[in-house]
């Protein structure tokens, strides 16, 4: 019996060796970003050295989107950048083209929140414009490119963020499925096969899909996360799909975690909530680390593992009590942005009658 116990011990120890290291490993190894930056073949589309490595980012004016673009474009890729509104797109464009005079920029306007219907809005508003081929439009933005990287980022949640699920309206409800889930599902139907057109083992293309650790089953964020563990089940079973048809291009999944300097979060950065910058830095170096999902940024991940080393019921207590303390916090500040605003008023029409 004490030979037992030793070696259930020894292999216990190993075992935990093992996820130690691997844990390690896995956000110390250098990225392998590098092995999607290449120029197509020679001659291609009448190019003699090849053109240039192009990436696609959706969802790249604000947040993670746009602080990925800039970083693709530090790492040497030209950058498709799309977004619902060309008056925001052409900023952006303009800021990210004089911070990177050496890469290209390409704006990409389409309606995620319509993508479910025949056609897509393309005005400036992002909606409501002209009807449009969804296939089309995307295929008219990439198709005379050498495009090797996707980057579905395109994605929000309601307002407010934190609620129970009939406190939202059916619009609303719909519109976070479309975005997380129906949209990055169709892009990545359109692009794949100009993925595929031209990679080999030697030279892959990959599908980068931005999930959400709230696709767990968060409370307070029911359809939300639903919307986007929908993102993260097509990434696992498209990473199949090519492994089974030896098509070379390479599919994982970011599950990221709480963030801030984006649309509507702008607290100070901390450990566990870092700058949009920060996450997609992090999402990058662990592009190419072999895995079909990873959480990018390690804090998260330490909490993550430290979660589901918890019994299941001390687990829920956990994320029951942070979520109750969210929604807390989400509603004492809109209590007060709508006091300030209602003060705000006041005084504008006490000036006015003045």
């Amino acid at each position: 019996m004490p030979s037992v116990c030793s070696a259930l011990g020894a292999g216990l120890a190993l075992y935990l060796s093992y996820r130690i290291l691997d844990f390690a490993w896995l956000y110390a190894r250098p990225s392998g970003l590098g092995r999607y930056l290449y120029r197509s073949a020679a001659g291609d589309q009448g190019q003699g050295q090849g053109q240039p490595a192009w990436a696609l980012v959706t969802g790249a004016t604000d947040g993670i989107g746009r602080a990925l673009a800039a970083e693709l474009a530090v790492a040497g890729f030209n950058v498709v950048l799309h977004g619902r509104s060309l008056a925001k797109l052409e900023k952006v464009t303009a800021e990210l083209a004089a911070a990177h005079p050496a890469r290209s920029f390409r704006p990409l306007v389409l309606d995620a929140f319509e993508c479910h219907e025949s056609g897509a809005g393309t005005d400036d508003e992002g909606g409501g414009g002209e009807e449009v081929d969804f296939d089309e439009v995307i295929a008219r933005a990439v198709a005379d490119l050498h495009l090797t990287v996707l980057v579905n980022c395109a994605g929000a949640g309601p307002r407010p963020s934190f609620g129970t699920l009939e406190r939202y309206s059916r619009r609303e409800v719909l519109d976070t499925v479309h975005l997380n889930a129906a949209f990055p599902a169709l892009v990545s139907r359109a692009v794949i096969p100009l993925l595929s057109s031209s990679t080999s083992a030697r030279a892959p293309s990959l599908i980068i899909n931005v999930a959400s650790v709230t696709d767990t089953g968060l409370p307070l964020v029911s359809f939300y996360g639903a919307s986007k563990a929908f993102g993260h089940v097509l990434s696992l079973s498209l990473g199949r799909e090519m492994a089974m048809d030896r098509r070379a291009v390479e599919v994982i999944s970011h599950r990221v975690g709480a963030t801030t300097a984006t649309s509507h979060e702008r607290r100070p950065p901390s450990l566990f909530w870092p700058a949009a910058p920060t996450v997609a830095r992090a999402v990058l170096a662990r592009t190419g680390c072999g895995r079909r999902s990873v959480v990018p940024y390690w804090p998260h991940a330490l909490q993550q593992l430290m979660l589901a080393l918890l019994p299941e019921s001390a687990a829920d207590r956990i994320v029951i009590d942070v979520m109750r303390e969210r929604r807390t916090e989400q509603d004492r500040d809109r209590n007060r942005d709508r006091n300030r605003d209602r003060a705000a008023g006041a005084a504008a029409a006490r000036r006015k009658e003045a």
